[in-house]
């Protein structure tokens, strides 16, 4: 008896087990348990290329229509992540699982690049240029955001000197997502003056000087028919600095009257003008190669190692070397002392015994510094001459004012009785005292 009651009991809550799982079953189905993200997947975002880009907040959870109808949050799983620093397409995932139910979800990330590069312009010095003229880039750069340098990417059109007017050089560049950049400089284009009737006249004993407006073709420039008789005085122009887009027209003006000068040559500007100077009879000396005073003054090897890949140049470009030098500055220039106490003194000795002779000068044109007038190069340069046996004139063909005194003065000099001639390394040596 005791054994069915037993029987009966298990009978019972086996059954009861039963019912329990069937209902439970039966209200999971009808609560219809599912997960759910706060924030909407399967969307896109767009982040530019460097930005931050905040990766939305996701929270998971667990919902049913009897149970959690305002939702249990529950653990959720993150993958991914997105690098703005490169461009492309990124994947965020979530997923989550729990009370029978999983869920998961994926965003995606493109990261662009919509910014177009920018172009810089250095500026451009002249205020213009005479037509034909070579026109020399001052130069440009041009950067991306992603991808970097892109200034040999940039295409440059518009430059036409053939003709007057202003004209518009256009720069543009493009870069790897197809973003333009372009940009403009303006330059002038004048004609070129036309030569000067034939007719002989003497200069005045002074041009106006104060005057900062006075143009070139206020200063006497007549076309000499006789030449002077020789007075003994000798002339000897030289050139600093270049070459430069003036160097052309000053060779141009020399020719003219069978002048011959010397050009103390830098690394810069267009080197075939020193083929051309060469050719025409004029001489060449070493200024620098960089004409950086921290770097050329800051050794002597540094300096020695600066005019001789200079002179280098010169080799290729006239088929010999050179002797003769002049220090940026002058032998007398005291910044040296700033980079190195007493090199301009040692400087002075070692090049003599390699064989070099340095000139410094004994006329001042003023164009270093001293005016940005014509006329007063010109009086500058005519009253220093007056009363010299041997005139060594400082003059540099990369300032236009200063080129275009030039005609007048070879013309004055000349109706004067004096003669013009290129340095060498046996002509008087002008030395100043040297200061450090």
């Amino acid at each position: 008896m005791r054994i069915r009651g037993i029987r009966l009991i298990v009978t019972i809550f086996m059954a009861a087990i039963v019912l329990f799982i069937a209902a439970a079953g039966l209200i999971f189905r009808l609560n219809n348990f599912k997960i759910e993200f706060s924030v909407p997947t399967g969307e896109t975002d767009t982040v530019e290329y460097g930005s931050e880009y905040l990766s939305p907040q996701v929270d998971a959870f667990v919902v049913g229509k009897i149970f959690y109808k305002t939702g249990k949050k529950i653990k959720i799983q993150r993958d991914g992540a997105v690098d703005t620093k490169t461009l492309g397409t990124y994947k965020l995932t979530w997923s989550a699982q729990g009370v029978g139910a999983e869920n998961s979800g994926v965003r995606t990330v493109n990261v662009v690049d919509t910014t177009p590069p920018e172009i810089l312009l250095q500026p451009y010095s002249k205020d213009f240029i005479y037509t034909n003229e070579e026109y020399i880039e001052p130069g440009y750069t041009a950067t991306d955001a992603a991808d970097g340098d892109l200034t040999s990417a940039v295409i440059v059109e518009g430059i036409d000197t053939s003709s007057p007017g202003d004209k518009e050089i256009v720069y543009t560049v493009t870069d790897k997502s197809g973003n333009s950049a372009t940009v403009s400089r303006t330059i002038t284009v004048k004609e070129k003056p036309k030569p000067k009737p034939v007719v002989v006249v003497s200069p005045p004993d002074a041009v106006p000087t104060t005057d900062p407006a006075v143009a070139p073709d206020a200063i006497p420039a007549p076309e000499v028919v006789t030449p002077a008789p020789a007075n003994g005085g000798v002339i000897y122009l030289t050139f600093d600095d270049g070459p430069s887009i003036y160097t052309a027209q000053l060779l141009d003006v020399l020719a003219k009257y069978g002048v011959k000068a010397t050009f103390f040559v830098t690394g810069r500007g267009d080197r075939s003008l020193i083929t051309r100077a060469a050719a025409e009879g004029h001489s060449i000396g070493i200024h620098s190669l960089t004409h950086n005073y921290s770097q050329i003054y800051s050794s002597e090897d540094a300096f020695l190692a600066d005019i001789d890949a200079m002179n280098e140049i010169i080799m290729q470009q006239t088929g010999s070397y050179t002797n003769i030098l002049r220090f940026p500055g002058g032998s007398s220039n005291t910044i040296s002392r700033k980079y190195c106490p007493g090199i301009m003194s040692r400087l002075a000795n070692i090049l003599t015994e390699r064989g070099f002779v340095y000139f410094d000068w004994n006329v001042l044109s003023g164009d270093a510094g001293g005016t940005k007038n014509t006329g007063t190069v010109y009086t500058n340069v005519i009253n220093g001459i007056r009363g010299k046996a041997h005139s060594v004139v400082l003059q540099h063909d990369t300032k236009s004012f200063s080129v275009n005194a030039v005609e007048s003065i070879v013309v004055w000099g000349l109706n004067n009785g004096y003669t013009f001639a290129p340095l060498n390394a046996g002509s008087p040596t002008v030395h100043q005292r040297i200061n450090n």
